[in-house]
């Protein structure tokens, strides 16, 4: 796997740029990787990226690696950032976070699965609608259980993502913010249209409404 470091180091508090480089080398050797380019961007506001973010992204396009973060940057826990990210299909990867890692790792992966899944979901809604021009013998039958079924989808639904939101709820971010994120990753919300805000917040009230809908080890 391939790395791209990008550093932001401060003009007002003097962070040490080789204790930087020290967290993502460790990183990248506990990943097996290797640490191909470093970028360098001095901000006056760690809540902004320059040019050279940019540049290090560009990098990270042409030569399909990883953008990797010095440990004491918050990049990495900037949710319009990481949407950014997404929508470019750029991975993020935090030096010494191993519990943010595990929330992008999907993210990412999500984002770039769904390039090419517009053909497929075209082909699907079509088969549905000549289905429904042909009539279904089990229709009947379906309609005595549906209710028990959407309850059943919503509640599968909401388990699949429920470690995920949690997580970036434990790291501070807002329902919005989460949404966002999930949007840019290409995500289906329930019912398959895109995530809001309270989207999210009623899959963690129908998580945590029952202990037993929660996933186990």
């Amino acid at each position: 796997m391939k790395f791209v470091a990008y550093y932001r180091v401060s003009e007002m508090h003097g962070l040490a740029l080789n204790s930087l480089r020290n967290s993502v080398e460790r990183h990248v050797t506990q990943e097996g990787g290797k640490l191909i380019r470093e970028f360098v961007e001095t901000v006056t506001d760690f809540g902004q990226v320059g040019e050279v973010f940019e540049a290090a992204v560009r990098q990270c396009r042409r030569d399909k690696a990883v953008l990797v973060l010095a440990e004491s940057d918050p990049l990495s826990r900037q949710l319009g950032m990481l949407a950014r990210l997404v929508q470019q299909h750029v991975s993020l990867s935090a030096a010494g976070h191993s519990d943010v890692n595990k929330v992008l790792e999907p993210l990412f992966t999500d984002a770039r699965a769904d390039g090419g899944s517009g053909a497929t979901q075209s082909k699907a809604k079509k088969k549905s609608s000549c289905n429904a021009m042909r009539g279904n013998p089990d229709l009947e039958c379906a309609r005595t259980t549906s209710s028990e079924v959407r309850r059943k989808k919503a509640d599968e639904f909401a388990v699949k993502y429920y470690d995920d939101v949690l997580q970036l709820r434990t790291h501070g971010h807002s329902f919005a913010a989460i949404a966002e994120l999930f949007n840019a990753a290409g995500r289906q919300g329930p019912r398959g249209g895109a995530w809001h805000a309270t989207s999210i917040s009623n899959l963690m009230k129908r998580c945590q409404g029952d202990s037993q809908k929660r996933p186990t080890d």
